[in-house]
Protein backbone atom coordinates (compact mmCIF):
# COMPACT_ATOMS: atom_id res chain seq x y z
CA UNK A 1 0.00 0.00 0.00
CA UNK A 2 1.41 3.81 -0.91
CA UNK A 3 0.41 6.45 1.28
CA UNK A 4 1.79 9.93 1.57
CA UNK A 5 4.99 10.80 3.43
CA UNK A 6 5.20 11.05 7.20
CA UNK A 7 7.93 12.72 9.20
CA UNK A 8 8.23 9.42 11.29
CA UNK A 9 9.01 7.54 8.02
CA UNK A 10 12.41 9.45 8.44
CA UNK A 11 13.88 6.82 10.71
CA UNK A 12 13.69 4.32 8.34
CA UNK A 13 15.40 6.33 5.50
CA UNK A 14 18.30 7.30 7.81
CA UNK A 15 19.11 3.16 8.35
CA UNK A 16 19.51 2.87 4.88
CA UNK A 17 20.57 5.98 2.71
CA UNK A 18 21.92 8.85 4.30
CA UNK A 19 21.74 10.93 1.46
CA UNK A 20 18.62 10.61 0.61
CA UNK A 21 17.55 11.15 4.30
CA UNK A 22 19.37 14.89 4.14
CA UNK A 23 18.03 15.65 0.66
CA UNK A 24 14.45 14.59 2.32
CA UNK A 25 14.94 16.91 5.03
CA UNK A 26 17.30 19.79 3.34
CA UNK A 27 16.86 19.91 0.04
CA UNK A 28 14.53 22.42 -1.14
CA UNK A 29 14.07 20.71 -4.54
CA UNK A 30 12.31 18.34 -2.87
CA UNK A 31 8.72 18.86 -1.97
CA UNK A 32 6.95 16.46 1.32
CA UNK A 33 3.95 16.22 -1.16
CA UNK A 34 5.81 14.54 -3.58
CA UNK A 35 7.11 11.66 -0.99
CA UNK A 36 5.48 8.21 -0.90
CA UNK A 37 5.83 5.64 1.74
CA UNK A 38 5.19 2.06 0.76
CA UNK A 39 3.75 -0.50 3.41
CA UNK A 40 3.74 -3.96 3.97
CA UNK A 41 0.65 -6.61 4.73
CA UNK A 42 2.53 -6.44 8.43
CA UNK A 43 2.39 -3.04 8.73
CA UNK A 44 6.19 -2.14 8.80
CA UNK A 45 7.54 0.54 6.14
CA UNK A 46 8.92 -1.28 3.44
CA UNK A 47 10.40 1.70 0.75
CA UNK A 48 10.62 5.22 0.68
CA UNK A 49 9.69 6.87 -3.17
CA UNK A 50 10.88 10.58 -3.53
CA UNK A 51 11.20 12.49 -5.91
CA UNK A 52 13.78 16.15 -6.98
CA UNK A 53 13.02 18.60 -9.48
CA UNK A 54 16.76 18.47 -11.53
CA UNK A 55 18.29 21.74 -12.65
CA UNK A 56 16.22 21.57 -15.39
CA UNK A 57 12.87 21.55 -14.91
CA UNK A 58 12.32 25.55 -14.62
CA UNK A 59 14.25 26.99 -17.42
CA UNK A 60 12.54 26.91 -20.98
CA UNK A 61 15.51 26.81 -22.74
CA UNK A 62 15.79 22.96 -21.25
CA UNK A 63 16.10 20.33 -23.82
CA UNK A 64 14.35 18.40 -21.63
CA UNK A 65 12.31 19.15 -18.03
CA UNK A 66 13.93 16.39 -16.36
CA UNK A 67 12.57 14.98 -12.88
CA UNK A 68 15.27 12.70 -10.71
CA UNK A 69 13.28 10.04 -8.61
CA UNK A 70 14.95 8.26 -5.72
CA UNK A 71 13.83 4.86 -4.62
CA UNK A 72 14.93 3.86 -0.73
CA UNK A 73 14.03 0.12 -0.17
CA UNK A 74 14.76 -2.36 2.52
CA UNK A 75 15.14 -5.91 1.20
CA UNK A 76 11.45 -6.82 0.71
CA UNK A 77 11.80 -7.82 -2.41
CA UNK A 78 11.10 -6.97 -6.03
CA UNK A 79 7.10 -6.56 -5.89
CA UNK A 80 7.92 -3.54 -3.44
CA UNK A 81 10.33 -1.73 -6.20
CA UNK A 82 8.10 -2.58 -8.81
CA UNK A 83 4.80 -0.94 -6.65
CA UNK A 84 7.50 2.14 -6.64
CA UNK A 85 8.35 2.38 -10.20
CA UNK A 86 4.55 1.96 -11.38
CA UNK A 87 3.77 4.81 -8.68
CA UNK A 88 6.40 6.75 -10.41
CA UNK A 89 5.25 6.45 -13.78
CA UNK A 90 1.80 7.42 -13.27
CA UNK A 91 3.15 10.38 -11.02
CA UNK A 92 5.00 11.86 -14.28
CA UNK A 93 2.48 11.20 -16.31
CA UNK A 94 0.17 13.64 -13.98
CA UNK A 95 3.10 15.93 -13.49
CA UNK A 96 2.98 15.95 -17.50
CA UNK A 97 -0.54 16.78 -17.83
CA UNK A 98 -0.69 19.29 -15.18
CA UNK A 99 2.27 20.97 -16.74
CA UNK A 100 1.39 20.44 -20.63
CA UNK A 101 4.07 23.04 -21.78
CA UNK A 102 6.70 21.20 -20.69
CA UNK A 103 8.86 18.00 -21.64
CA UNK A 104 8.71 15.85 -18.68
CA UNK A 105 10.47 12.75 -18.12
CA UNK A 106 11.74 10.58 -14.99
CA UNK A 107 15.29 10.15 -14.87
CA UNK A 108 17.56 8.35 -13.25
CA UNK A 109 21.25 7.37 -13.39
CA UNK A 110 22.69 3.79 -13.13
CA UNK A 111 26.26 2.30 -13.76
CA UNK A 112 26.56 0.05 -16.81
CA UNK A 113 27.85 -3.03 -15.38
CA UNK A 114 25.23 -3.06 -13.41
CA UNK A 115 23.12 -5.13 -15.30
CA UNK A 116 20.36 -6.07 -13.17
CA UNK A 117 18.64 -2.91 -12.54
CA UNK A 118 19.32 -1.42 -16.06
CA UNK A 119 17.31 -4.93 -16.96
CA UNK A 120 14.67 -3.86 -14.43
CA UNK A 121 14.12 -0.40 -15.83
CA UNK A 122 14.15 -1.10 -19.53
CA UNK A 123 11.53 -3.45 -18.74
CA UNK A 124 9.60 -1.03 -17.07
CA UNK A 125 9.58 1.24 -19.96
CA UNK A 126 12.86 3.53 -19.63
CA UNK A 127 14.90 4.25 -22.12
CA UNK A 128 19.21 4.43 -22.71
CA UNK A 129 19.19 7.86 -23.59
CA UNK A 130 23.71 8.01 -23.34
CA UNK A 131 26.69 6.85 -21.75
CA UNK A 132 27.75 9.51 -18.67
CA UNK A 133 31.42 8.54 -18.33
CA UNK A 134 33.29 9.42 -15.01
CA UNK A 135 37.29 10.24 -15.93
CA UNK A 136 39.71 10.21 -12.99
CA UNK A 137 43.23 12.45 -12.72
CA UNK A 138 46.14 10.42 -10.73
CA UNK A 139 47.08 13.76 -7.94
CA UNK A 140 50.21 11.98 -7.64
CA UNK A 141 51.27 12.78 -11.21
CA UNK A 142 52.76 16.30 -12.06
CA UNK A 143 49.68 18.89 -12.64
CA UNK A 144 49.71 21.17 -15.37
CA UNK A 145 50.17 24.73 -15.28
CA UNK A 146 48.33 27.16 -16.99
CA UNK A 147 48.74 30.77 -15.33
CA UNK A 148 45.66 33.53 -14.92
CA UNK A 149 45.55 35.94 -17.45
CA UNK A 150 46.45 39.93 -16.78
CA UNK A 151 44.10 41.48 -14.61
CA UNK A 152 42.26 38.40 -13.59
CA UNK A 153 42.22 36.02 -10.48
CA UNK A 154 40.53 32.79 -9.10
CA UNK A 155 39.18 32.70 -5.76
CA UNK A 156 36.97 30.56 -3.52
CA UNK A 157 32.29 31.71 -4.19
CA UNK A 158 31.90 32.90 -0.49
CA UNK A 159 28.56 30.81 0.10
CA UNK A 160 26.40 34.19 0.84
CA UNK A 161 23.18 35.34 -1.21
CA UNK A 162 24.73 38.04 -3.71
CA UNK A 163 27.86 35.78 -4.81
CA UNK A 164 25.30 33.18 -5.00
CA UNK A 165 23.03 34.42 -6.93
CA UNK A 166 25.83 36.05 -9.19
CA UNK A 167 27.13 32.61 -9.56
CA UNK A 168 23.67 31.46 -10.73
CA UNK A 169 23.47 33.60 -13.66
CA UNK A 170 27.20 33.09 -14.40
CA UNK A 171 25.49 29.26 -15.06
CA UNK A 172 23.06 30.81 -16.80
CA UNK A 173 24.82 32.44 -19.53
CA UNK A 174 27.32 29.63 -19.79
CA UNK A 175 25.00 26.62 -20.18
CA UNK A 176 22.51 28.01 -22.99
CA UNK A 177 20.32 29.99 -20.41
CA UNK A 178 19.74 26.92 -18.44
CA UNK A 179 21.06 27.79 -15.17
CA UNK A 180 22.48 25.48 -12.09
CA UNK A 181 20.07 24.40 -9.52
CA UNK A 182 20.13 26.92 -6.55
CA UNK A 183 18.42 24.86 -4.30
CA UNK A 184 21.48 22.06 -5.27
CA UNK A 185 24.15 24.55 -4.74
CA UNK A 186 22.45 25.22 -0.99
CA UNK A 187 22.01 22.08 -0.10
CA UNK A 188 25.79 21.32 -0.73
CA UNK A 189 26.78 24.13 0.85
CA UNK A 190 25.99 22.26 3.70
CA UNK A 191 28.95 19.69 3.36
CA UNK A 192 32.31 21.13 4.32
CA UNK A 193 34.12 20.14 1.84
CA UNK A 194 31.99 21.69 -0.95
CA UNK A 195 33.70 24.34 -2.61
CA UNK A 196 33.21 26.50 -5.69
CA UNK A 197 36.44 27.88 -7.26
CA UNK A 198 35.91 30.93 -10.11
CA UNK A 199 37.79 32.23 -12.30
CA UNK A 200 37.08 36.53 -11.86
CA UNK A 201 37.19 39.17 -14.40
CA UNK A 202 36.74 41.96 -12.56
CA UNK A 203 33.37 41.42 -10.66
CA UNK A 204 32.33 39.21 -13.47
CA UNK A 205 32.50 35.32 -13.21
CA UNK A 206 34.50 33.87 -16.36
CA UNK A 207 34.80 30.32 -15.16
CA UNK A 208 33.96 28.08 -12.36
CA UNK A 209 34.39 24.27 -10.53
CA UNK A 210 33.57 22.89 -7.67
CA UNK A 211 34.42 20.49 -5.58
CA UNK A 212 33.75 17.97 -2.78
CA UNK A 213 35.22 14.93 -0.72
CA UNK A 214 33.81 11.39 -2.04
CA UNK A 215 36.09 9.22 0.36
CA UNK A 216 39.15 9.46 2.72
CA UNK A 217 41.38 9.24 -0.94
CA UNK A 218 38.73 10.68 -3.62
CA UNK A 219 37.48 14.12 -4.35
CA UNK A 220 35.09 15.22 -7.38
CA UNK A 221 35.38 18.10 -9.74
CA UNK A 222 32.18 19.11 -10.87
CA UNK A 223 29.92 21.87 -12.62
CA UNK A 224 32.58 23.42 -14.68
CA UNK A 225 31.73 25.73 -17.18
CA UNK A 226 33.11 28.94 -19.03
CA UNK A 227 30.98 31.60 -20.14
CA UNK A 228 30.69 32.00 -24.01
CA UNK A 229 32.41 35.49 -24.41
CA UNK A 230 35.92 33.66 -22.86
CA UNK A 231 35.88 30.26 -24.23
CA UNK A 232 38.75 29.38 -26.60
CA UNK A 233 41.22 31.21 -24.15
CA UNK A 234 42.09 28.30 -21.58
CA UNK A 235 39.85 29.42 -19.26
CA UNK A 236 38.55 25.89 -18.01
CA UNK A 237 41.88 24.67 -18.56
CA UNK A 238 42.84 27.28 -15.69
CA UNK A 239 40.14 26.55 -13.43
CA UNK A 240 40.23 23.18 -13.65
CA UNK A 241 44.05 22.83 -12.81
CA UNK A 242 43.94 24.79 -9.93
CA UNK A 243 41.22 22.83 -8.60
CA UNK A 244 43.26 19.54 -8.99
CA UNK A 245 46.06 21.83 -6.94
CA UNK A 246 43.83 22.25 -4.54
CA UNK A 247 42.54 18.74 -4.23
CA UNK A 248 46.31 17.71 -4.07
CA UNK A 249 47.00 19.74 -1.16
CA UNK A 250 43.90 18.49 0.94
CA UNK A 251 45.54 15.07 0.35
CA UNK A 252 43.24 13.48 -1.99
CA UNK A 253 44.85 11.04 -4.23
CA UNK A 254 42.33 10.89 -6.65
CA UNK A 255 40.42 13.43 -8.72
CA UNK A 256 36.71 12.41 -10.22
CA UNK A 257 34.46 13.87 -13.09
CA UNK A 258 31.40 12.81 -14.99
CA UNK A 259 30.04 14.65 -18.02
CA UNK A 260 27.41 14.11 -20.63
CA UNK A 261 28.93 11.47 -23.10
CA UNK A 262 28.30 13.42 -26.08
CA UNK A 263 29.95 16.70 -25.18
CA UNK A 264 32.92 15.64 -27.82
CA UNK A 265 35.00 19.62 -26.94
CA UNK A 266 34.73 18.22 -22.60
CA UNK A 267 35.92 14.90 -23.37
CA UNK A 268 39.00 16.54 -25.92
CA UNK A 269 39.34 18.57 -22.71
CA UNK A 270 39.92 16.50 -19.77
CA UNK A 271 41.79 13.87 -21.52
CA UNK A 272 44.51 16.31 -23.19
CA UNK A 273 44.55 17.36 -19.03
CA UNK A 274 45.54 13.85 -18.09
CA UNK A 275 42.04 12.19 -17.23
CA UNK A 276 41.50 8.71 -18.14
CA UNK A 277 38.45 7.00 -18.20
CA UNK A 278 36.94 5.25 -14.43
CA UNK A 279 34.06 4.22 -15.23
CA UNK A 280 30.46 4.53 -17.28
CA UNK A 281 27.09 5.88 -16.17
CA UNK A 282 23.73 5.26 -18.09
CA UNK A 283 21.01 7.66 -18.00
CA UNK A 284 17.91 6.27 -18.51
CA UNK A 285 14.78 8.45 -19.15
CA UNK A 286 10.84 7.53 -18.97
CA UNK A 287 8.34 10.07 -20.77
Amino acid sequence: MMRKYQDSDLNFVQKIDLLASLEIQYHKDVDKDNIYTVIGNDGEIKGVLYFRYHYTWEPEAAEQNRIVFNIVESEAGESVKEEMIEYAKKWCQNKKIECSAKKVCLSAWIDDTDYTALQFYLSHGFTEELPCPCHKFDLEQNIPEYPVLDGMRIEQLPFEPESVNKFIEASKEANGGVPDSINELWFMSGDDSYKIFVLMDGNRIVSSASIWRINEERSAIENIFTTSAYRNHNMARCIIAYALRQQKEMGYKTATLSMRGNNKKALQLYQSLGFKLYYNQIELRYE
